[in-house]
């Protein structure tokens, strides 16, 4: 799978980064990417095969809007060279309700809008318009339409570029139309199989059709301006990673003026992101542009001749420009799409890179040199790629291209090669690390080590060290216990970690095994890995979860890298063994993250350039197909919906329902982001016990509490929900996902306590002027938890925070706008160095993406909240 991004802004002279007086910057050190010349490539190509890819990539370069094989209609054409300049014009009452009905029912079948539809003609009298004409508005609301090609039957290739003309497929020879159909009809109807392509012009100047929309695509140059003022004033380095934006790979074309403020920078289904919106919008449903989809059930042979529609598109915009009428602004300019980052896994960035897999020999054959300390390596000889690239396309024989191949790493010219060069990242410059992926297999092969698996023959695994799950009654407990790990993680997490030895012989989710490394590993292997083991695991874990964060500090950058180093260079001596016959222990992944510093660096988080966009596009576009049959061609025509919706709902914010959330009916709203949520006690009462002596703590000498209501929920300003033990205890333990454990500060300590309920206090104070001052907080009775076991966070580098629950007794009051985020907390019973007991203690999980805690000396889920509680009655 491959992913595209694009960002666009506007251009204002004042605004240029290259028109102020920046001095020279010197970002990164022995980064040189030398120019590729394509023409070169072709004057000393003998192969066919190579000669086809280099023909196709050329027809990408020299691509234009007015090409046959853009295959664009007059209407579309027009339309992208001469955008309206206007907003959409209010919609008919009529068409605005067939539009909201139609939206509503984007998950049911066509025959549910024609029975609404129906059932409003018989009753008021109301003409609604046909499905199909509901949809044909839409497309010419928004302008959005799909380029169809021809493809083979077998999805060996499609029929475009330099292969357009052809009868047949090169691969499997199999006649390009139904050969039936043609005889019956005399040669007068030609049937193809065809996929689509969705034009990302179209798509972008939708998103700059509304006013909202545009002023966020304003992110990124505000965010460029605002970042280089502060770097080149304070004259420091980049202190904190938080974007792509603080990379500097980007930052180096922003002052080498590649990348202007007017630019646009930018599977199998593929799709494009728009990087000019703010991360926290940017992988949005509605703001995630559809390119293509690759119709199946075969893997193609030829996926370049699939993915040429969308890049030649791309390079044609990036020759010609695109026009942009930028509401935000009311101004009509030329853009320019600048190419960032291609994301794909390791099986989809090779149809990018052109690359061998990991398995290639490149590298690893006929190596006779001594060993060699990592921090000895210099940074990659890129230039040697361009050197190896016109090494391969010069070979002379299938024989000897196989050699070189193998020599080079590089298995053919990659199809990024086409873009234009002054607006995209060269190769490999623009290559990233696929950390969702790399994290899960990484996980994934070291249980198959700990179980005892990928043994070399004579090779005996009961011999192992770290053989520990060869045991199956070991195994199947630590399986149990992280299944029981379930019910401690908040809904936040999208899904409940399954038994790990039940599950041994099917393929764990990515985000399973994710969970499970960076979130519970480290507890639930204290005491069964060996203590070098699980402390070499441990370094990890740390490293990993710094490496996750959305902004990550220089100071949390250079210890994962230290962190990381140490490992791979720890895992040779635990694991490896330098044992020729365990040579195979050192998989690629193991090598990868030895770059993953470089990356943030250059890149910025890797969780920005992650893949779950790319996962969730493909999920929820394959839960609306609704018809069996034909299920890759329904898979297309489902796309070309999103994107004709999208651009709608980006065009008329008014018809997308998560822009204006319902309000719950029962909340107190407390400010900056702050609100209490049902469920509310059906009396106020008078604090008793603990809690009122915590109240009146809280509120200082002379005031007394007063009668409050209880509250069970708290929405915090990022999207999470907090619940609380009072609310929770209403339900069964098999239905409650506990989401009371809570992060807040405690003066300039991060403290994690258990909340046991929320209120609403209002009482008043006397300033030092004598007047009376109203007050009205949010308050969260908390019991916290005690400080962590110093020796587990020091033996394990900080990855396993275990803590002890404290006695009501020392209950606090605080603030809720002192809670910072939801955490888990997860009961254990480990054995306490200090004391050599085991004691029943709580490890500490976050979200990865949430920041990692230091310590120092969704609305629909709301909703849904809210009707459970109704059904089971107000609480006491």
């Amino acid at each position: 799978m491959l992913d595209h991004n694009a960002d666009v802004t506007h251009a204002h002279a004042h605004n240029d980064p290259h028109n102020r007086p920046y001095p020279p910057l010197q970002l990164t050190a022995g980064r040189h990417f030398p120019d590729i010349d394509l023409d070169k490539l072709a004057r000393i190509t003998r192969l066919p095969s190579i000669r086809d890819d280099i023909a196709l990539i050329q027809m990408i370069r020299m691509a234009s809007l007015d090409d046959t094989v853009s295959r664009l209609d007059p209407e579309t054409l027009d339309r992208i060279r001469n955008p309206r300049c206007q907003p959409l014009p209010p919609l008919s009452p009529t068409l605005d309700l067939a539009i909201t009905t139609y939206l509503a029912l984007e998950h049911s079948s066509r025959r549910s809008y024609e029975d609404i539809r129906r059932g409003l003609q018989r009753t008021l009298k109301c003409e609604l318009p046909s499905f199909h004409s509901i949809e044909k508005s839409i497309a010419e609301l928004t302008g959005v339409e799909a380029i169809e090609n021809d493809m083979c039957w077998d999805s060996c290739m499609g029929f475009t570029g330099p292969d357009a003309h052809l009868q047949a497929c090169s691969r499997c020879h199999k006649p390009r139309y139904d050969q039936d159909l043609l005889n019956r009809t005399g040669g007068k109807i030609r049937k193809s199989r065809t996929f689509l392509t969705y034009p990302l012009a179209t798509q972008v100047q939708a998103a700059f059709g509304d006013w909202d929309s545009a002023k966020d695509l304003s992110y990124r140059v505000e965010k460029t301006h605002e970042f280089l003022d502060r770097l080149f004033k304070d004259k420091t380095q980049i202190s904190s990673f938080e974007d792509y934006i603080h990379g500097t790979d980007y930052l180096e074309g922003v002052l080498d003026g590649k990348i202007q403020d007017n630019d646009i920078s930018d599977v199998t289904i593929y799709v494009w992101i728009l990087l000019d919106y703010s991360p926290d919008k940017c992988y949005k449903k509605k703001r995630v542009l559809i390119g293509g989809v690759i119709p199946g059930p075969n893997k193609p042979s030829n996926i370049e001749s699939f993915l040429f529609p969308g890049f030649h598109h791309l390079s044609a915009l990036q020759r010609e420009g695109l026009q942009v009428w930028n509401a935000y602004q009311n101004t009509k300019y030329l853009s320019r799409i600048h190419h960032l980052f291609p994301l794909a896994d390791a099986q989809g960035l090779i149809y990018y890179n052109a690359l061998l897999r990991p398995q290639g020999s490149y590298h690893v054959l006929g190596c006779d040199h001594n060993d060699i300390p990592l921090a000895s390596i210099p940074q990659p000889a890129c230039a040697d790629y361009s050197v190896n690239l016109e090494h391969l396309v010069s070979s002379t024989s299938i024989t000897d291209y196989e050699r070189r191949r193998k020599d080079t790493g590089i298995v053919k010219p990659p199809i990024l090669l086409g873009l234009q060069p002054e607006h995209t990242l060269p190769i490999p410059r623009c290559m990233t690390v696929d950390m969702m992926h790399e994290i899960g297999n990484l996980f994934s092969f070291l249980v198959t080590l700990w179980r005892g698996e990928s043994a070399s023959l004579g090779d005996r695994p009961e011999l192992w060290n770290f053989s520990v799950f060869l045991d199956s009654d070991v195994f199947k407990a630590h399986g149990k216990d992280v299944a029981d790990c379930g019910r401690h993680l908040s809904a936040e997490h999208e899904r409940m970690p399954r038994d790990l030895y039940d599950k041994r012989h099917s393929q764990y989710k990515m985000i399973e095994w994710e969970t499970y490394g960076l979130g519970y590993s480290p507890a639930l292997l204290y005491e069964v890995l060996p203590e070098n083991y699980w402390r070499h695991l441990c370094k990890l874990v740390r490293a990993l979860r710094l490496l996750c964060q959305y902004q990550i500090s220089r100071e949390d950058l250079e210890e994962a890298d230290r962190l990381l180093s140490s490992w791979v260079m720890q895992f040779e001596e635990l694991y490896y063994e330098q044992r020729e016959d365990r040579l195979h222990f050192v998989r690629h992944i193991i090598h990868q993250l030895t770059h993953y510093a470089s990356e943030v660096y250059a890149k910025g988080p890797p969780i920005i350039y992650a893949q779950w966009t790319m996962e969730r596009t493909i999920g929820n576009l394959g839960r609306e197909i609704r018809q069996p049959s034909h299920i890759y061609e329904n898979l297309s025509r489902e796309a070309l919906r999103r994107c004709q919706v999208n651009a709608l709902k980006l065009l008329i914010p008014e018809l997308d329902p998560s822009e204006s959330p319902p309000t719950p009916r029962v909340c107190e709203d407390l400010g900056d982001g702050f609100m209490l949520l049902h469920t509310k006690s059906r009396y106020d009462t008078v604090p008793q016990g603990v809690f009122y002596n915590a109240i009146t703590r809280y509120l200082g000498e002379g005031l007394d509490p007063r009668r409050c209501y209880r509250w069970g929920r708290l929405k915090l300003p990022n999207g999470q929900v907090a619940h609380s033990a009072w609310r929770e205890r209403l339900r069964t333990v098999e239905d409650t996902r506990i989401s009371r454990n809570v992060k807040f500060l405690d003066g300039i300590k991060t403290r994690i306590g258990k909340v046991d309920h929320y209120t609403h206090l209002a009482y008043s104070t006397i300033d030092k002027q004598g007047n009376r001052v109203i007050h009205r907080d949010g308050v969260a009775l908390i019991c916290p938890y005690s400080v962590p076991d110093g020796d587990l966070l020091d033996l394990s580098v900080g990855a396993l925070c275990t803590c002890a629950l404290l006695p009501e007794s020392d209950t606090l009051a605080i603030n809720v706008k002192q809670i910072t985020s939801l955490v888990a907390m997860i009961p254990h019973c480990p054995t306490i160095p200090s004391t050599n007991k085991e004691d029943e203690q709580f490890f500490l999980f976050e979200k990865p993406g949430f920041d990692v805690t230091r310590f120092v000396d969704n609305d629909d889920s709301i909703l849904d909240d809210e009707a459970e509680d109704e059904e089971s009655g107000n609480a006491p």
